[in-house]
């Protein structure tokens, strides 16, 4: 199955988000608006939101590891 790591979950991103969940990605949005990524994925099994900072390194270099190995 093909990943998608999404960065962010501003307004422009939702039709992005609906699209890879309609085609079977599994996708991760991480942004500091969780709440907002939630509505988007709308409890899709495909998807996954986490609560994330930009000034946080380790956890976006752990994000990436964690993708490459899903």
């Amino acid at each position: 199955m093909k990943k998608v790591l999404i960065l962010g979950a501003g307004l422009v991103v939702k039709p992005m988000v609906e699209y890879l969940l309609k085609n079977n990605f599994e996708l991760m949005v991480a942004s500091p608006m969780k709440e907002r990524a939630d509505e988007m994925i709308k409890g899709n099994p495909h998807g996954s939101s986490l609560d994330w900072s930009m000034d946080d390194r380790p956890c976006l270099r752990s994000l990436f590891q964690t993708m490459i190995l899903l």
